[in-house]
């Protein structure tokens, strides 16, 4: 197991950044990408912002502009797709195929799909766009690894402390992973090197958590709690714990737009995707029709104008 320091990336875009702002790389590319400006830009620039999310029902990956237009990317191999991040370095999504063991990728298009790893039930899945890395919760061993982006050099980072590790998410500027354990129906982390794992609340303040993201900017982690139907947020420390909406069915995947600061979610009751504006507090629904019963996996890809 290696849990030596991480690698920076120092190619493409922000080596020519550094270069000429001559700050600190590490902090160059960390304000870079969760500012999510130049490297959103470089990653998408076709200035359209998209919400990707898996269909476990009908075993596919599909896509939707914030306007509600659905578009299939994924729908052969797929198996049952659970979560699913992206790279912006490659812009390839990536996500758990959970009924074959694999960790696959491909285009953002759906194009080239590739295997990269056969792990026992993989479930949560994140890429960190800093040291570029690529974090996976293993459920059936369980697990959590960690490898390059082409599933070389995989490290097993935690494997005891955890019964059912699912979503996960990497505090960037830390490394510190932060993952919902639906075994224990809690939220755990564990902090580099040693990578010893503790609960990050206490456990009364959850029921069944299900999904969480972080916002790399502010410093809060958001999560979804389908026991209790509820969306809450509180900040990377574990303090100010907030619920932003209760009374909800079942809601599960969650991801966040960090610029307009919207948070969206999956409702496996519903089935479709909600959305919660945390300027004017309103919520509402992003697809009015149901596409599936069974959607978990979500990622909020933004891009701009050129």
């Amino acid at each position: 197991m290696d849990n030596g320091p991480l690698q920076v990336q120092t190619s493409g875009p922000f080596l020519f950044w550094t270069i000429l702002t001559g700050l600190n790389m590490k902090n160059c590319l960390l304000y870079l990408i969760i500012a999510g400006s130049l490297i959103e830009g470089y990653a998408f620039g076709q200035g359209k912002n998209y919400i990707y999310f898996t269909d476990a029902t009908y075993q596919q990956i599909l896509r939707t502009s914030e306007e509600g237009i659905i578009e299939g990317i994924v729908d052969t191999g797929l198996g049952f797709p659970w979560r699913i991040t992206y790279n912006h370095w490659n812009q390839k999504i990536y996500w758990t195929n959970v009924d074959y063991n694999l960790v696959q990728r491909a285009n953002r298009d759906g194009s080239e799909i590739e295997t990269l790893l056969v792990v026992t039930y993989p479930q949560g899945i994140f890429y960190d766009d800093v040291h570029n890395k690529l974090y996976i919760s293993e459920a059936g061993t369980p697990q959590i690894l960690r490898s390059n982006p082409d599933g070389t050099q995989l490290d097993t980072l935690i494997t005891s402390g955890i019964l059912d590790p699912d979503d996960i998410s990497v505090d960037i500027s830390t490394g510190r992973i932060f993952f919902v354990d639906t075994g224990k129906k809690s939220i755990l982390y564990a902090t580099p090197p040693r990578f010893e794992v503790k609960e990050f609340m206490q456990p009364s303040d959850f029921e069944n958590p299900t999904a969480l993201t972080i916002d790399q900017i502010n410093r809060m982690i958001y999560w979804t709690d389908s026991g209790n139907g509820q969306l809450a947020r509180v900040d990377i420390m574990g303090e100010n714990y907030e619920v932003l909406l209760s009374g909800l069915t079942r809601p599960d995947g969650v991801t966040l737009d960090q610029k307009k600061k919207i948070v969206y979610w999956t409702d496996l009751e519903e089935g479709k995707i909600m959305f919660y504006n945390l300027k004017n507090k309103k919520s509402g629904i992003v697809i009015d029709t149901e596409v599936t019963d069974f959607h978990s996996g979500i990622y909020f890809l933004n891009s701009i104008n050129k």
